[in-house]
């Protein structure tokens, strides 16, 4: 799930991105177009401070910017801490079209970012420590030579105009950091890790490659210019807070889906989305508190001459995952139904089952569905038992007989065998590291 809050992050600082890129574009027509020009845009929009280490330009038909070295931190980062910043892009390249620049339009044609590392802390109401350094603030002049300390504090205007579309006026759009249409954002080769603050836990991906096209973002008019699709892929990985449990997951995972970038009343930053998510086979799950407790309800179950002690709800997956996953307001819902198959047992979850991680709370339904070779064994373990102690059955009293050995099998097991395989339902609810 983590996945979907580390996709919020890249489109946020691709987003931040476009913006720095669509300034300098305008001013490739005036002559100034210096990485000491864009780092004077940025921080005069953004709580952050910013480094650049190169820009090259040209206007033809289509034109380009390169952007080489961006490097964004806090606004209250040393020198040294900006070197080692928590967001860096090796390279940012933008095309426009001149004549839109021209008559200043703001249009993308396509935003290339290359090789970026980003690291985040996620508090305990979901936020990202990168979101912050997003954030507007009020005017005051900076000298752009100033070194900055730690207890500096600069507060400027982002109400520079934009050039806003449209006549109406909209109290989300204060909010926003800009006026957006585009025919394609990339991301290539990322590196992004975040860290939980309630669980300790690190979530990293790595080789991550996002792509969002068909972007129209406007803030006077959020109800129907505030879209966007995205297509990613990468490999994750879950770590557990506490150093001896080790990695959680680990899984190269993919997918697509369509984005509500903004939040049409406050005009935040805050995604709602739905994705379609693929996480491959040779995917390794080890253990989360959930299916720990769905283990030890497996192995209470009380079934005659059942033992279930060898399954294992952890392991490599068999085959690929696949579901639709639909996110608001920090709940995860799955609307498409998840069949993790591990090699003794497929963990399949059911639609409405749902995570929200701004409460920590869970409500998942489903059923653990055992191999046939795994059931033909609880088979065997049955007969065994019925076996060793013969059954009889009386009606009003009256004894008919012994019951067919086959017969009383399919008596015990009936409840939980569908299609030759063992079925069982279970139930996860309540808090996510003490689920019920």
């Amino acid at each position: 799930m983590k996945i979907v809050k580390v996709l919020a992050i890249i489109l946020v600082a691709l987003v931040v991105v476009g913006v720095i890129g669509l300034f300098a574009g305008r001013q490739m027509l005036t002559g100034y177009l210096t990485p000491e020009f864009l780092v004077e845009q940025i921080e005069s929009r953004w709580n952050c401070r910013a480094k650049v280490d190169s820009v090259e330009s040209e206007i033809l038909g289509t034109s380009v910017v390169k952007v080489s070295g961006l490097r964004l931190a806090p606004r209250n980062a040393t020198d040294a801490e900006l070197e080692n910043a928590p967001l860096f892009a090796e390279t940012v390249e933008l095309q426009v079209k001149t004549a839109d620049l021209i008559a200043r339009r703001l249009r993308v044609e396509h935003l290339e970012v290359s090789n970026v590392t980003a690291n985040t802390l996620i508090d305990r109401e979901g936020e990202s420590s990168l979101s912050k350094m997003f954030e507007p603030l009020e005017k005051e002049v900076r000298d752009p030579t100033a070194t900055y300390k730690e207890d500096t504090e600069v507060k400027i205007d982002l109400s520079a105009s934009l050039n806003l579309d449209g006549d109406e006026d909209d109290p989300a759009a204060k909010n926003l950091p800009l006026s957006l249409v585009a025919d394609r954002f990339e991301l290539k080769n990322g590196t992004v890790e975040a860290i939980i603050e309630a669980s300790g836990a690190r979530v990293q991906i790595e080789n991550f490659d996002v792509a969002f096209t068909d972007i129209d973002v406007n803030p006077r008019h959020l109800n129907s210019h505030n879209r966007a699709n995205f297509q990613f892929g990468g490999d994750l990985t879950v770590v557990s807070g506490d150093p001896k449990s080790g990695d959680l997951a680990t899984a190269h995972v993919n997918g697509q889906g369509q984005m509500r970038p903004f939040n049409p009343t406050t005009g935040e930053v805050d995604p709602a989305y739905q994705i379609d998510l693929i996480i491959s086979e040779g995917a390794q799950l080890n253990t989360f508190p959930i299916l720990e407790k769905l283990q030890t309800m497996v192995k209470e179950m009380d079934t005659p001459g059942v033992s279930l002690d060898r399954l294992e709800l952890r392991g490599e997956l068999v085959s690929d995952a696949k579901t639709r996953i639909v996110q608001a307001d920090g709940k995860y819902m799955v609307t498409e139904p998840l069949v993790l198959q591990l090699p003794d047992v497929g963990l399949a979850i059911k639609n409405e089952s749902w995570i929200d991680t701004s409460t920590n709370q869970h409500d998942l339904k489903g059923s653990l569905i055992l191999s046939e070779t795994f059931s033909a064994e609880v088979e065997t373990m049955v007969e065994a038992y019925l076996k060793a102690n013969p059954q009889e059955i009386k009606i009003g009293g009256v004894k008919i007989g012994e019951v067919k050995l086959d017969k009383m099998k399919d008596v015990i097991l009936a409840p939980v065998k569908k299609n030759n395989r063992i079925v069982l339902d279970v139930v996860s609810l309540g808090d996510m590291s003490d689920p019920k």
